[in-house]
């Protein structure tokens, strides 16, 4: 491919960052395409906070329970505050290894959990657009992918970070893997329709909100609600909510089992 040719083509790893600084904004810190999985370091702080919160009840009750003692009760009395004493314990016991044995959460983890999030959203806008023809993927010699047709071969992937692709072995020519781009032009039209979710930096944007609203909803029950019954009550309290921005928060955030059709349980 020659120097005049690259100077009109994007990148896949070029494409994944401008991408993402379009999408993210502040929150963009450039090292997301070699982001290691990670996982949500809130949810050992709300199961360490429940731990907590059983002890405390265990407390309270093995404190009763010592005052009962002391009003002399009679032998059976005893003898059956004994055995729920004892319960009290071996519950408080197994409790408090499981606490200990929760991993302490620091700012790192919170951080790694970010840029990972944030890179397996901005490679499903990326896919999504190859999807759906918006974005064509290029390799050398100004070939195109046919991503829809690869995506069902087993022995195609793709890799943002390094800006390859392997395509399905019916297409490999020589070589096993092909450098992949994108048309400048086209990937600026295609970012041209997030410019409606742009915001100043250092602001909270209604997705960011959202966000933060579905991880603290994450643990509720969900009374069969639908996503479409979440969506309502998201705009209900982020009136600047588009459904992009939702869809965006919701495939980074909402638990696995919301995410399959159907009522969420």
């Amino acid at each position: 491919m020659s120097t005049k040719e690259c100077q009109h083509l994007y990148s896949l790893l070029q494409a994944f960052d401008l991408t993402g600084q379009r999408t993210f904004q502040h929150e963009w810190s450039g090292h997301e395409a070699f982001a290691a999985p990670a996982q949500d370091p809130s949810e050992f702080e709300h199961r360490r906070k429940v731990l907590e919160d059983a002890l405390a009840r265990l407390w309270r009750q093995d404190q009763s329970l010592r005052r009962q003692i002391e009003d002399e009760p009679t032998q059976a009395e005893r003898a059956l505050i004994t055995a729920e004493s004892q319960n009290v314990w071996a519950e408080r016991n197994s409790l408090r290894e499981e606490l200990n044995c929760l991993p302490d959460i620091s700012d790192c983890q919170y951080h790694d959990f970010g840029e990972w999030t944030r890179r397996v959203e901005i490679e499903k806008l990326l896919r999504e657009g190859f999807k759906s023809g918006d974005l064509t993927l290029r390799l050398v010699a100004g070939a195109h992918g046919d991503y829809r047709e690869w995506l069902r071969d087993k022995h195609f992937r793709i890799s943002f970070a390094f800006s390859i692709v392997v395509p399905p072995r019916s297409a490999r020519r020589r070589q096993r893997r092909f450098p992949a781009y994108i048309a400048k032009h086209e990937l600026n039209d295609w970012l041209a329709r997030f410019a409606a979710d742009a915001v100043v930096p250092g602001e909270r944007t209604p997705e960011d909100k959202c966000r933060a609203w579905l991880a603290a909803i994450a643990h509720e029950p969900t009374n069969g609600r639908l996503k479409a019954d979440f969506l309502l009550e998201a705009r209900s309290l982020f009136p600047d909510l588009s459904k992009r921005a939702f869809d965006r928060a919701w495939g980074s955030t909402a638990p696995e089992a919301w995410q399959k059709p159907g009522p969420k349980t």
